[in-house]
């Protein structure tokens, strides 16, 4: 390979990474009813994107992109701490409530409330019963996360650079 290929791999690579961030996968299910969203892996205050702060129930995220059923709609999460009950609610208006989800179970960040890191795993969560949430059924909760662009970057200027190793030992 060439030097300018090797200049520009490297700045791909420093472009993806300044723009990189880890997000986790949120999936709740319940029955044939699945709700997913994704938010960064450690949101902070006025974040470009979606916005999450503390709340005096715990971490509020506003702007939120959940998809039901393939439907795609702008909407509020609110991760409850231990004191709270724990679990998490899902809303499309905050004034009145409209819930569409409000689950209780174990606190799903760890961290402080300006400052949250979700905690990746599955979790059982159970319906409060408070509001009326438009899905008034226990959901399982699955938190994965998904990589960062940078690490797919790296990862692909490695596989290349093995390619160019390979394709030059074949040749002599």
């Amino acid at each position: 390979m060439s030097a300018r290929l090797y200049l520009l791999l490297a700045g791909a690579l420093v472009a993806a990474s300044s723009t990189a961030h880890a997000d986790d996968l949120f999936l709740l299910t319940s029955g044939g009813t699945s709700i997913s969203f994704s938010l960064p892996a450690s949101p902070t205050p006025l974040a470009t994107g979606t916005t999450c702060d503390s709340s005096s129930t715990g971490v509020f995220c506003s702007d939120v992109s959940v998809t039901i059923g393939g439907v795609t709609t702008s909407d509020f999460v609110n991760f409850y701490d231990t004191g709270d009950g724990g679990g998490l609610a899902i809303g499309a208006t905050l004034d009145p409530p409209t819930y569409i989800v409000d689950q209780l179970g174990d606190q799903l960040f760890s961290g402080a409330l300006t400052t949250p890191t979700f905690l990746l795993g599955s979790y059982s969560l159970t319906n409060s019963f408070i509001g009326g949430s438009t899905y008034a059924s226990d959901f399982d909760l699955s938190i994965t996360s998904t990589p960062e662009p940078s690490t797919l970057a790296l990862f692909g200027t490695g596989l290349l650079g093995v390619i160019g190793a390979a394709r030059r030992r074949f040749k002599q």
